[in-house]
């Protein structure tokens, strides 16, 4: 028998494995990655048209062998009778002589990950006529495809998971400054954008990035339950699909063609804050004098996330951090603004040319702080001290100045509920949350303090804005907004917040949705005893404002203006602060109302997560012990465009002088935060205008 001669029994079919390539694990266990011949013959065909090659290119290998993309250096050439000059190690990490052997060999091609291609660049790469650039493996910015165009004939960015088989879409890219894409699939390749129920997701709307078609692997080695939960077949527009969950979060953008938005799990939720990451490094390497940066979320005090960005310099000289947290104040949101900006010489680097975030280092404390660049001053006396003392272990930052904004310090909420209970450990001095919101630096609360004494039993309003010659603004529960609204309302706006009851750990005395309304009502005239009132509330905020405004009307009392945030009817009441599987909430609700007795009982402040639970339970009981009746005025309803129900939420039937509704983006819980607040001040200010306007009308 002749050895040589062929066996079809022992001939690879194409749905035998090709090869298996372990990547890494979210729990620290590797995956192999079973992929088959049909995969990898179908890649090579597709790459071979488009980027394209030829017998004439040279293409130069980068990658190790234990990332998936080598394949494409070492068999893409070899299936078209291309030249292959392999890169060794040394020299793939070292820009000068990656850049030197990029010349002596004369190559047309290399594929690379945006680290290495900014590597090459910062080296003083050039580039030659004719040779084409492949860049993949993570997101690829502007400004280094820009630079990569100054130096390069084609540049192609593409896409895709180890499951897929190394790349599922690819783009030229010809103008970056219009943004950066991913393109379309690959031959015989499928992508699906699905929202949460699996369901395919409009044009413009983003979901999961989904691959199917012939690219999708056979599944992990030995894994059957993680191959089970990743790889899935669904019913897409009625026909069974077999696809991979890629965990990366995209869109169809209108040209047909795909963005990329990161990875879902890069999306993290900071303070109840909803954030991608890419979107801050995006807007870092935007500033004059940086190279390469990467944003992450560090807990390095249990409790206190923060964000933390990572630069390399592109121009040490250039580079200036205060101009830097300008740019980020001025383009971003202020809870999206990192507390930590760390210059590093290099970013830690795999062994496959990605970041590794895990071996970014500790911030140093002198990075902490996030504040606005003005004279330092130190403390006058004795409570000035103790407060800086307070502020600097709550929030991290060694030198503080009594001029210095808490919020501009990387302050938030729970941080200011530690603030407040030590305050009153250490200075035997009670205050609100409230308090800090209206002032919010050492020297104003310490003004507030030496004026506790003459201040007498609870009190829930805060002047947030005493200044300007407009009607004042009243606005009811409005968290974190009552802090933000104000300054995008302008100077001339006055505007008052109520803020919660129970935010200082103590009973609430005030349980019926009438009997809050009525003390709101009378601290609010201890500022403006007699109209006209302008009201505002969020959510059961808005409820009150409602009823405020039937009391005073009842009252004889001018209220041209109120309107609801948000804020569901009693019966339409959704509630959306709890999950959906509610069948254990009364088991729940039982030991938390017992705990809350206990504390107060025995005179104890409730801890944060009683305060809140306390809270709102109060607010559910008054909802439903609510006799609600028609109001005769007119209304505005702002309703958050992703929260559930119709857009006039319940009060189509009860408002009778005239209801308004609009659409604001984002959902009930981020509806009155930042970015979304600013449309939400516009629709705000333009709408009293019009309604002060119409009253002077009425009025002539």
């Amino acid at each position: 028998m002749d050895v040589l001669a062929p066996d079809a029994k022992l001939d690879a079919g194409p749905e035998d494995a090709a090869y298996v390539i372990y990547t890494s694990g979210s729990t620290g266990k590797p995956k192999g990655v079973r992929l088959p011949h049909r995969a990898v013959a179908n890649f090579l065909w597709s790459m071979r048209h488009e980027p394209g090659i030829t017998a004439e290119d040279r293409l130069v290998a980068v990658t190790t062998l234990s990332f998936d993309i080598a394949v494409l250096e070492l068999m893409l050439p070899l299936y078209n009778g291309a030249e292959v000059i392999l890169a060794d190690r040394d020299t793939a990490m070292d820009g000068e002589r990656l850049s030197a052997l990029l010349s002596e060999s004369r190559a047309t091609m290399m594929q690379a990950t945006p680290a290495t291609w900014r590597v090459l660049v910062d080296a003083g790469w050039r580039g030659t006529p004719g040779f084409r650039a492949l860049c993949g493996g993570e997101g690829l910015p502007a400004t280094l495809a820009k630079a990569i165009l100054e130096r390069s004939t084609e540049l192609w960015n593409m896409y895709g998971p180890t499951e897929t088989t190394i790349w599922s879409t690819c783009t030229r890219v010809e103008h970056p400054e219009r943004g950066i894409h991913i393109g379309r699939p690959i031959a015989n390749t499928t992508v699906w954008i699905l929202d949460a129920h699996d369901q395919p997701t409009p044009s413009g709307v983003p979901g999961e990035i989904c691959i199917g078609g012939e690219g999708v692997a056979l599944g992990y080695l030995d894994r059957p339950e993680l191959t089970a939960e990743r790889f899935v077949t669904l019913p897409i527009n009625g026909v069974d699909t077999l696809l991979y969950r890629t965990g990366d979060r995209g869109r169809w953008r209108n040209d047909g063609t795909l963005e990329h938005l990161g990875r879902l799990d890069f999306q993290v939720k900071v303070r109840g804050y909803r954030i991608e990451l890419g979107e801050i490094e995006a807007r870092c390497s935007e500033a004059a004098g940086v190279g390469r940066c990467v944003v992450i979320t560090r807990e390095d005090q249990p409790g206190d996330v923060r964000l933390a960005t990572y630069l390399v310099l592109s121009e040490p000289a250039r580079y200036d951090q205060a101009a830097l947290r300008k740019h980020l104040g001025a383009t971003l949101p202020q809870y999206m603004v990192p507390q930590h900006i760390v210059v590093l010489d290099e970013l830690p680097l795999l062994p496959n040319g990605k970041i590794d975030r895990k071996a970014l280092p500790k911030p140093e404390s002198d990075q902490r702080a996030t504040r606005t660049v003005q004279e330092h001053q130190g403390p006058r006396d004795a409570i000035e001290q103790t407060l800086t003392s307070i502020w600097s272990t709550a929030l991290g930052v060694d030198k503080i100045s009594i001029n210095d904004d808490f919020f501009d310090l990387g302050g938030h909420s729970l941080i200011g509920i530690q603030v407040l209970s030590n305050t009153e450990q250490q200075l035997g001095r009670k205050l609100s949350l409230s308090t800090l919101f209206q002032a919010p630096t050492i020297a104003r609360f310490a003004e507030a303090i030496r004026g506790l004494e003459t201040v007498e039993g609870p009190r829930y309003l805060a002047a947030i804005q005493k200044e300007g010659g407009r009607i004042p603004l009243f606005c009811v529960h409005g968290d974190e907004a009552t802090y933000f609204l104000p300054r995008e309302l302008g100077n001339d706006q006055p505007f008052y917040g109520f803020f919660h009851q129970g935010e200082d750990g103590h009973p609430i005395p005030y349980r019926t949705v009438e009997d809050i309304a009525a003390h709101f009502i009378s601290e609010m005239r201890e500022v403006r005893p007699h109209g006209p009132y302008l009201l505002c509330g969020f959510s059961f905020g808005g409820l009150v404002a409602y009823e405020m405004a039937q009391q005073l009307t009842r009252k004889g009392e001018d209220v041209p203006f109120l309107a609801l945030l948000d804020t569901y009817a009693p019966g339409l009441y959704i509630d959306v602060t709890r999950d959906e599987h509610r069948w254990y909430w009364p088991l729940r609700d039982l030991v938390m109302r017992r705990l809350v007795r206990w504390h107060h009982r025995r005179g104890k402040i409730l801890p944060p997560k009683l305060r809140h639970y306390h809270i709102i339970d109060t607010y559910d009981k008054a909802i439903r012990k609510y006799a609600i009746k028609p109001y005769n005025g007119t209304m505005l309803m702002l309703k958050a465009q992703d929260s559930p129900g119709p857009g006039h939420m319940g009060w189509k039937d009860l408002v009778r002088g005239g209801l308004r509704v609009e659409t604001t983006p984002g959902d009930h819980f981020n509806l009155i935060k930042e970015p979304h607040v600013r449309t939400l001040a516009k629709i705000i200010e333009r709408s009293v205008s019009q309604t002060m306007e119409s009253s002077l009308a009425q009025a002539v």
